[in-house]
């Protein structure tokens, strides 16, 4: 790629010069930087001990929705870790370096990251920026979906990061193809809105409801912290004298909200606003003093599933999605916009153009080896939307809006369990309280559950295989007579073998309950966190031995009110 002078201070590289003037009146050109047809070369050096403190920092769902789950943003507790850093033979001596993402991205492998060029060099930057984004996209086989949904945005005038690729090592060690994404700071809002005076917040499991808003993050210096504007959309929109119309339009530029909101449907942005309050940022334009949503976190876009001929996915999670919904003047405006990007911000063979030249560039530029059937998936999605969002649209159907949940522990269980694999899955309680045997501690709001009779199953939960289960069971006398808790643990069943770990994370793990007052049925009431079932001896053949123990915490989930 044609490089770009780095504007660095004077002591920390050779290649540098003094920065004189304010950074906002010192043009700079970084075109090179996201240019898409070009692999960027990464290296980073830092301690090793510091690397493997970096990549063992995570997050989880009990660290940010529990305890005090919605007092203030979900704040990003990962250190910053001193490196040095060189990109296509340009170099800084002394950076931040740190782990980056919420939740669904984490990786100890292959960790996205946030480098601080300036972290301990004040207005040290490197190609004209003091902030890089390095995506893991770890949730896309294909690599190529941010760029993609990004352009789209871009492609409907909404302002979107700016995004290309880049070989990433780390002391020498290559981690393989990251995605290169341009940070939503000032700098961004300089050159896209045209100012960055005003309030920028980061949206992330949030929404315009007083009991929601509580997540948004200020991200600068600058920005309200108190949330004045969006409090203010809150009570407006809580207003039933009040049409969604007049307050949206006295909030937003309600043709590039109602554009922004189509662009997620075209690309499938299941993890975005629409569809689940997540992965935005809101600004507040000082100069209209309008608000804008701009896009963020789009990685988990473009999937054919998303086409479904029966149920096409259309996203109806936000609480501006549903007053918009909700009226049928709005509502039809709406769908309008949907249907005007269908040829113009969303082009079938462009974006078909994109996926081959950027999986040409990755394979022959980077060398990374992708997954056809990913790419399969990507070029049906494309060639299939325009027929599925025109279905989706025929009548999307929402829960009502509610109040945001957090996470509270209840327990704790512990329990031993000796079974033997089953060839067939479980259809009976009487199979799962004779065929194995279970000790099992049981707490509850601090009182042990008197757990008198116990058994274990393990097996498949269908006929297909792909997963099994460790069922056990406890009955103990309750409120009601004679009871049962049920603990469960899900996990792909190929991968079952001795000293196999499975830790209680997204849903492998569940306790239910049965009484008469379920009617013979089983319910969930919990589920396990913060924990792990550990098999000592286990194999997926008729008769084998399972052996092992489950030990986790307990939580429910509790609505807040805020």
């Amino acid at each position: 790629m044609s490089h770009i002078p780095t504007v660095l201070l004077a002591p920390l590289v050779a290649l540098s010069c003094v920065v004189t003037k304010p950074y906002e009146e010192t043009p700079c050109d970084d075109a090179s930087f996201f240019d898409d047809s070009e692999v960027l070369a990464v290296n980073l050096t830092i301690d090793e001990d510091d690397w493997t403190a970096l990549r063992a920092e995570s997050r989880s769902i009990p660290t940010e929705f529990s305890g005090d789950c919605r007092s203030g943003p979900f704040e990003s507790s990962y250190t910053y870790f001193p490196a040095s850093i060189t990109i296509d033979g340009e170099s800084v001596g002394r950076i931040g370096a740190r782990k980056k993402g919420f939740i669904g991205s984490q990786s100890d492998e292959k960790p996205s990251l946030r480098l601080n060029i300036d972290e301990y060099y004040d207005r040290a930057k490197l190609f004209c920026t003091d902030n890089i984004t390095l995506n893991n996209a770890v949730q896309d086989p294909a690599l190529i979906r941010q760029c993609l949904s990004y352009s789209v945005f871009r492609a409907a005038g909404i302002p979107a990061p700016r995004c290309n690729f880049a070989t990433v090592a780390i002391n020498g060690d290559p981690l393989g193809v990251y995605v290169n994404v341009e940070p939503i700071k000032k700098k961004f809002l300089r050159e896209s809105i045209g100012n960055a005076d005003g309030d920028l917040y980061e949206g992330t499991i949030t929404d315009f409801t007083r009991s929601w808003m509580t997540t948004f993050e200020p991200k600068t210096d600058d920005t309200d912290a108190e949330l004045t504007r969006i409090a203010e959309l809150a009570d407006d929109l809580a207003d039933e004298e009040q049409d969604t119309e007049t307050v949206l339009s006295r909030h937003f530029d309600l043709d590039e909200l109602l554009t922004y909101l189509a662009v997620e449907v075209w690309i499938g942005h299941v993890d975005g606003y629409a569809g689940n309050q997540n992965n935005f940022y809101v600004y507040r334009n000082p100069e209209t003093d309008n608000m804008s949503l701009l896009p963020w976190g789009v990685d988990g876009t473009f999937w054919t599933w998303m086409n479904n001929e029966d149920e096409p996915w259309f996203p109806t999670s936000g609480f501006l999605v549903q007053r918009i919904l909700a009226d049928p003047t709005l509502s039809q405006r709406w769908f309008d916009a949907i249907r005007s990007l269908n040829g113009s911000a969303w082009r079938t063979e462009r974006l078909l153009d994109d996926v081959n030249r950027w999986t040409e560039l990755l394979s022959t530029d980077a060398g990374a080896s992708i997954d056809p059937d990913a790419l399969a998936d990507i070029r049906a999605f494309i060639a299939g939307r325009a027929e599925a969002v025109e279905r989706a649209m025929a009548g999307p159907e929402w829960d009502e809006f509610g109040n945001p949940y957090c996470l509270n522990r209840v327990g704790d269980i512990d329990a031993d369990f000796t079974t033997t694999w089953s060839e067939s899955p479980l259809d009976d309680i009487a199979t799962l309280m004779t065929g194995g045997t279970t000790d099992m501690r049981l707490t509850w709001d601090g009182t042990e559950i008197p757990i008198d009779n116990a058994g274990a199953f393990a097996g498949p939960i269908d006929e297909d295989g792909e997963y099994g289960r460790v069922l056990l069971g406890g009955q103990f006398e309750g409120e009601n007579g004679t009871a049962l808790v049920l603990p469960l643990v899900r996990f792909e069943q190929p991968a079952l073998m001795d000293e196999l770990a499975i830790e209680m994370e997204w849903g492998s793990g569940a306790l239910y309950f049965i009484d008469e007052t379920t009617e013979g049925a089983p319910i969930q009431i919990a589920e396990f966190w913060d924990g792990v079932l550990q098999f000592d001896e286990a194999s997926p053949i008729p008769g084998e031995p399972v052996t092992g123990f489950l030990s986790s915490a307990v939580y429910t989930w509790e609505e807040f009110e805020g």
